[in-house]
């Protein structure tokens, strides 16, 4: 059973969340990735947030909704703290699951199966090692790249003529693909009967825009499927997964769990049709 007070978002209520994304000036945006720490020895330093996750429960919820074509990340702020916040959302050609807010949480990303393996051997899914060097990248971006992640010039049309002007956009939300989307639901209902889901973390990643796909942000979401064994202390080594043939998933260190990541995901905008392609 899932904690619904903290993890699910009534529409309206989510709607204050992106709308507060959208309209709150630069320097509001990138303190809302940061927290004001003091050390015991009186040194302030500004923390930035990379890792946000959904728990077990919940992401079985959201990834065993009918209406979960494809999955949807939205960026966004929550109104009452000011800081941001990742918001998970089903969809199917106009039909939506509820939105699914995420927590942040510490994780120093300095082991490999931190993120895990790649979910596709194609050119839409990234190998562990970049996956990595996209979140690295984000952490040491400087406050003014972090802002410019967000934002890309995109052509808006001239009313009443065939042109259109060039006008800077905050990107609203990402899409993973309905095949993304399956070969992750594949994973945890194949495997009912041995393992459940942990965790579903959303990392924040910076790369390189690539205007040319319609991807012109260098801001990207990570997403990492994490699964257990259904009893505790059998050791995943010992169980048969049972996977699609296409996907890559990784054993964690120590055989208390498994992992796979995916990566590239469609932009909005340039990407923002009602999902379940």
């Amino acid at each position: 059973m899932i904690d619904q007070q903290s993890q699910i978002l009534a529409a309206d209520n989510a709607q204050t969340y992106l709308q507060k994304w959208q309209g709150d000036a630069f320097q509001n945006l990138l303190d809302s990735f940061h927290v004001v720490k003091t050390s015991n020895a009186g040194v302030t330093t500004h923390h930035r947030v990379h890792t946000y996750l959904l728990d077990g429960a919940a992401a079985t919820q959201l990834l065993s909704d009918a209406n979960t074509k494809s999955l949807r990340v939205y960026l966004s702020v929550n109104p009452a703290t000011n800081k941001f916040v990742f918001l998970l959302q089903g969809v199917n050609n106009g039909q939506t699951t509820d939105f699914y807010a995420t927590t942040s949480i510490e994780d120093k990303l300095t082991e490999a199966q931190n993120l895990g393996s790649p979910i596709n051997p194609n050119d839409t899914i990234i190998p562990f090692s970049l996956a990595k060097l996209y979140a690295d990248q984000w952490n040491r971006c400087a406050p003014n790249d972090l802002i410019s992640a967000f934002h890309a010039p995109i052509d808006i049309p001239i009313a009443g003529t065939q042109q259109t002007i060039k006008e800077s956009q905050r990107v609203r939300f990402y899409t993973y693909s309905s095949d993304d989307t399956s070969s992750l639901q594949q994973i945890v209902t194949n495997n009912a009967g041995t393992l459940k889901v942990d965790q579903l973390f959303v990392y924040l990643g910076s790369g390189d825009p690539n205007p040319e796909y319609d991807h012109p942000f260098s801001f990207r979401p990570i997403l990492r499927l994490v699964m257990k064994p259904l009893d505790d202390g059998v050791n995943i080594d010992r169980l048969n997964i049972n996977v699609p043939p296409h996907v890559k998933f990784t054993n964690l260190e120590g055989g208390g769990g498994g992992a796979t990541t995916m990566e590239f995901a469609k932009p909005c905008p340039t990407f923002c049709g009602s999902g379940g392609d």
